[in-house]
């Protein structure tokens, strides 16, 4: 027997609950936290970058060859890419199986081989796509001093001190001026001197030369010979000889003027004091963003006192603020759900002694599960502690209906021994059996690839650990505890709770002898059940409240970075004028997170929220949304919270709605893009709508005119020098500054370059020194080319997005399939739908096969408990209610049917067989004795409604913590609570008069007495 094996081996037993309780809080300290799972992205984002060249050269000599040389990396599911000026950024899709480590090797690999294909000045940057691509801190480096100081202090004082945190991951920093040493010469008297600006590069170039010209042995030791003409100061590099003759040379400070300076602003960075330098620090892949956090702030108020004085460090986006809000939260519904649990068995056992020793399960259970957490490389995250609080309900189910049998042994006068004994021999199949349907349906979830299945593998794989150790701790611990703490019952059976038994018997007896109305009468709530399904809104993954938001904004195409940065003033000042700002960040030319390819009219800010604050984020976001589309006419705005921005991007579909017109030129796809845009613009829900639109990029073509330009001894190359050289500066050589090297640019004066007719009036140097206008040798025209080129997969393609606000993924898009359908594009453009729906519809295809899978292994599972399939299906039979009851509960609290809540309707498969397999095993053990079917069903459902309510009840006051929804991250879990309390509101139903009348239908035939119905008989007690 069970109950005396473990009371024989009792001391072991309570020596191993011990260890595994002390190993767990050992472990707690250790266990990594962050605000979500690890989870391995299958991208790969490649960014090539040539300086300012045009879309269409882009395309021709670096997307084009890109495209075809990783299209055919092993592996690739999808390849897309956006040309720009100056840039390409290729978003490599991988098969959800592939080794993305390996596969970034094999694309650096193919990298290497067809960089010998694209231009000299290319510049190649590959990427995979993790969550430490993003920071978990941001800080501001502001104040009253020289932008150039404060980008020095980021690069050599703040960066690599935090470099040096342990646990930290790539430290970036954007914004500020970059010192460089300006060398601009006076076109007159370059003129003068019979020199251009490539000359002076060159000869800058040669004078400071650092060679290392041979060895040599002396006195029994080498010595190193080098030849250098290095300047040291800007003194020095005035006296460099440039031109000239050697009776009267021409020094560089006789032709230019040498000036400590920048180099020219290709991005921009402020905060709301002012011109900044945002440093972002990420943590190292599996690292503890808390700990990090810690860590990183106590350097940062060391710094403090180590920077110049008027340099402020000012942090902006802390994540370990939101995951200790978070699981703060998530602690709080366990706590919640714990005393609900032990409330439910103290009112309907009315025994403290036994309440106890039931309510003991859960703080064992949880310590233990954290030392299985440790031991899976499993972290404290939303997930996982959102599976520890949903466990609650469910780890003390089996302690319940053990403690409840030997609380009947005792009330029908057995001593604690005996009553821990037969409690435990009589259950210790059904418990097991129930356990067991619960925990294989999470085995399915393994299959299960992308944000969804990394994210709720680690809620399952928590929820599994604290369900298994508390079915061992029901069999072994809680009979032993049993024995030694409850007392001989001297009080006669309860009359009110045999009151109820009777009288639900006497409800089932009449449901049984109508048992086909009653039969009838399921598959018709079933069915309708299913019809209302279609009402529930769908969704990806829940929202939650982060207290932080990303505002992205796209300027005109072309548009200069002062007249960008003149335009985000506005949006700074909205940002001043809502109260609920606490700080931000706001980029321009550069973006957060991974390498992108981004212009100089396109930036984001990264916005801190205060605590305390009265609206939501999404109320705050929908007011600014309204504030500023009417004064920013031409300026597109799009407003998400940070890790949903984050995901988005990691998932490879950054915007919740997405239509893709193909075509095979840019100006038909863009003409039906137009179409699309207008005839979606009334979809109730969406919010920030591009059209795809974007604006050509202007350009000043100067075409030489190659006969003319070898009369003056001159060559497009050597045209394209000098203006470069003119207007760009070329760079040149190197100066000390300390331990480091400043660049010496060497360029025209700022009032001469940046003139509107800078151009018109340059001056070519020809090969005899003589200077012609550019006029002589090329015509100048102004031209506007396409500023973006997008294509997916070789086919060229413009994209028309938007985001959500009060409307769920699926049924906005839903209306935007309807509305594009009916539109004639015309010949040779196709329209495809994309966005974030693709991920929703991979999710919910494997959610639903695991579904599947989950529903074959329970049936698998009660085979080998009844011994027959009969008696499997019709217990099964109560889960179709349960799934009924989960969508009628989200459809009343309007919950959208998402990756939590069909998470949450796997789950319920599990469920809602437990209370099933104890009622059947009870009545099945009745017939095995003699009894009829019917009279076993009867006594089955009279013995078995108080353990049946109490672990219901328990589940379901466990998750209601859960299911409110209140505290900061509780809104991942909620969409679960709510679809499992549903489904096991109506499942009890269905279990208590619905698998009864199944049974008796459909059960096939009795079971036969053996051996072990005889012993189990030896040790009833008749009522």
């Amino acid at each position: 027997m069970i109950g005396a094996r473990v009371r024989r081996h009792g001391v072991g037993i309570a020596c191993l609950v011990m260890l595994a309780a002390i190993g767990g809080l050992w472990a707690l300290p250790g266990l990594p936290r962050g605000l979500y799972p690890e989870v391995a992205f299958p991208r790969v984002v490649v960014v090539a970058t040539l300086a300012d060249a045009t879309p269409a050269g882009m395309m021709a000599n670096v997307t084009r060859p890109l495209e075809d040389a990783l299209a055919t990396v092993l592996g690739v599911a999808r390849v897309r890419s956006r040309t720009i000026r100056g840039g390409v950024e290729i978003s490599l899709q991988f098969a959800p199986d592939v080794d993305m480590p390996q596969a970034l090797q094999l694309v650096l690999a193919r990298l290497a081989e067809v960089r010998g294909d694209l231009p000299e000045a290319t510049q190649l940057q590959a990427e995979r796509l993790t969550p430490s691509s993003f920071p978990v801190y941001s800080l501001n480096v502001t104040g009253n001093v020289p932008s150039t100081t404060l980008r020095d202090v980021a690069v050599q004082q703040v960066r690599p001190a935090l470099s040096r945190v342990p646990g930290v991951g790539p430290v970036t920093v954007s914004g500020g001026d970059v010192r460089a040493v300006i060398v601009a010469p006076d076109p007159v008297r370059l003129a003068a001197a019979h020199l251009d600006v490539p000359t002076l590069s060159e000869r800058l170039r040669a004078d400071n030369a650092i060679v290392v010209a041979g060895r040599v042995d002396r006195d029994h030791r080498r010595e190193l010979v080098v030849v250098t003409g290095r300047a040291a100061d800007l003194e020095e590099i005035g006296r460099e000889i440039v031109g000239g003759t050697p009776e009267q040379p021409v020094r560089l400070s006789n032709v230019a003027d040498i000036l400590d300076g920048a180099r020219d602003r290709v991005s921009l960075v402020t905060g709301p004091r002012g011109p900044a330098v945002a440093v972002n620090v990420a943590r190292r892949i599996g690292g503890d963003a808390v700990s990090l956090d810690k860590a990183v702030d106590e350097v940062v108020e060391r710094l403090r006192k180590q920077v110049p004085p008027g340099v402020v460090l000012e942090p902006v986006y802390r994540q370990a603020t939101l995951i200790g809000a978070a699981t703060g939260s998530v602690r709080d519904a366990i706590l919640l759900g714990a005393l609900l649990a032990v409330l439910v068995l103290l009112f309907f056992l009315r025994d403290l002694r036994a309440t106890l020793v039931a309510a003991l399960v859960l703080p064992v259970t949880l310590a233990a599960t954290l030392a299985g957490m440790a031991i899976v490389g499993e972290s404290l995250n939303l997930m996982s502690l959102g599976g520890m609080a949903i466990a609650i309900g469910l780890v003390i189910d089996d302690a319940v209906v053990v403690v409840e049998a030997i609380h009947r042994e005792l009330e029908r006068g057995a001593s604690p021994i005996v009553a821990a004994e037969r409690g435990v021999d009589l259950l210790a199949g059904p418990v097991v059996s129930s356990t067991l349907t619960t925990l294989v349906v999470f085995a399915p979830l393994g299959r299960l690839h992308g944000v969804a299945g990394r994210f709720f593998s680690s809620l399952s794989m928590t929820l599994g650990i604290a369900v298994l150790v508390s079915l061992i701790l029901a069999l072994t611990a809680v009979p032993l505890v049993a024995s030694a703490w409850l007392r001989a019952s001297v009080k006669p059976v309860d009359k009110e709770r045999a009151t109820i038994g009777r009288a639900y018997r006497r409800v089932l007896e009449r449901a049984l002898v109508r048992r086909w109305p009653v039969i009838v009468a399921a598959v018709v709530l079933v069915g309708a059940g299913a019809l209302a399904a279609t009402r529930v809104g769908t969704g990806f993954l829940p929202e939650l409240d982060e207290g932080s938001f990303v505002l992205d904004f796209h300027a005109p195409i072309g548009t200069a970075l002062e007249e960008t940065d003149r335009m985000a003033g506005k949006i700074d000042a909205a940002l001043r004028a809502t109260p609920e700002v606490s700080t931000f960040t706001r980029r321009i030319g550069v973006e957060l997170g991974p390498p992108a390819a981004t212009e100089m009219s396109r930036g984001d800010y990264l916005v801190a929220l205060s605590r305390g604050r009265a609206r939501s984020v999404d109320a705050i976001m929908d007011d600014l949304r309204e504030r500023l589309e009417p004064t920013l006419p031409g300026v597109h705005i799009e407003l998400i919270q940070v890790l949903q921005d984050m995901l988005g991007d990691l998932e490879g579909n950054p915007e919740p709605v997405e239509v893709k017109l193909f075509a095979s030129d840019q100006p038909t796809a863009r003409e039906a893009a137009a179409k699309a845009a207008a005839a979606i613009h009334d979809v109730p829900g969406l919010v920030d709508l591009f059209d795809g639109q974007v604006a050509c990029a202007p350009e000043l073509t100067v075409r030489v005119d190659a006969l003319k330009a070898a009369r003056a001894g001159l060559t497009a190359q050597a045209v394209a020098d000098q203006v470069s050289g003119a207007l760009l500066g070329l760079p040149s050589t190197t100066v000390p500054r300390g331990d480091r090297l400043i660049e010496v640019r060497v360029r025209l004066p700022d009032d001469v370059r940046k003139a509107p007719d800078a151009l018109a009036l340059l001056r070519m140097r020809t090969s005899t020194g003589s200077e012609v206008p550019i006029a002589d040798v090329a015509t100048i025209a102004r031209e506007c080319p396409p500023s973006e080129l997008l294509r997916e997969n070789g086919r060229l393609f413009v994209g028309v997005t938007a985001r959500l606000s009060g409307r769920d993924l699926g049924g906005a898009t839903s209306d935007v399939s309807d509305k594009i359908a009916a539109i004639d594009f015309g010949k040779g453009v196709d329209s495809e739908i994309g966005g974030q729906v693709l991920s929703q519809r991979a999710s919910f295809r494997s959610l639903a096969e695991a579904l599947a899978l989950a529903v074959a292994l329970v049936i698998i599972v009660m085979v080998f408990q009844f011994g027959a399939l009969g008696p499997a299906l019709a217990v099964l039979a109560g889960a179709p209610f349960a799934l009924v009851g989960g969508l009628a509960a989200l459809w009343l609290t309007g919950t959208p049917l998402n990756v939590s809540s069909f998470m949450g309707g796997i789950l319920l498969i599990g469920l809602a067989v437990k209370n099933g397999i104890l009622l059947l095993a009870e009545a099945r053990r009745e017939e095995a004795i003699g009894k009829s079917r019917r009279e076993a069903l009867g006594h089955a459902a009279e013995t078995r409604l108080r353990p049946i309510l109490m672990t219901t009840l328990c589940t379901m006051l466990g998750l209601v913590p859960l299911a409110l929804g209140h505290g900061t991250g509780a809104e991942l879990q909620r969409p679960l609570a709510i679809a499992v309390l549903g489904g096991l509101a109506l499942s009890t139903i269905t279990t208590l008069l619905i698998v009864p009348s199944f049974y008796l239908a459909f059960g096939g035939r009795a079971p036969v007495r053996d051996e072990v119905v005889e012993s189990v008989k030896g040790l009833r007690t008749e009522d």
